[in-house]
């Protein structure tokens, strides 16, 4: 005869394996705007040889934490890029972009760059100075 609960327990596994695995599905954004960050792009002079290019992020991916969005949305920057590189390349191919811009949102995301990797040595000093500690001993021993 056939155990109900095991039934009950095995369709209830199953139910929530299913559901994690369609939560975990990756997005295929395609079009869909809420998966990608939202910039506005304005060219607010020249100076010498460069163009001078106001960027301001609108609105940052929905996938983004609550408190990175509000460091970062509404802040602007401005770059200042030789016509030369605007010629052969988009603002988006260039790979040192913020080398070349000034303003609260380079400010604020070189903010953010330095609390995750203060966040990364927090984390792991403790194995550091756990080996520092046994390189010394090992050290002493020998001596």
């Amino acid at each position: 005869m056939i155990d109900k609960n095991k039934v009950i327990a095995l369709v209830l596994i199953s139910a929530l394996a299913i559901l994690l695995y369609l939560v975990n599905i990756p997005k295929d954004c395609g079009s869909d705007d809420s998966c990608f960050s939202k910039y506005q792009y304005e060219i607010v002079g020249k100076k010498n040889d460069n163009c001078i290019i106001e960027v301001t992020l609108i609105s940052l991916s929905a996938n983004q934490p609550a408190d990175m969005k509000q460091a970062l949305e509404g802040k602007s920057m401005k770059c200042a890029i030789t016509r030369e590189t605007l010629k052969s390349k988009t603002l988006n191919e260039i790979e040192d972009l913020n080398d070349n811009c000034t303003g609260q949102l380079k400010e604020a995301l070189l903010q953010i760059t330095i609390d995750n990797m203060y966040k990364i040595i927090i984390k792991n000093l403790g194995s550091i100075a756990a080996d520092l500690n046994e390189t010394t001993y090992i050290n002493t021993i020998q001596d």
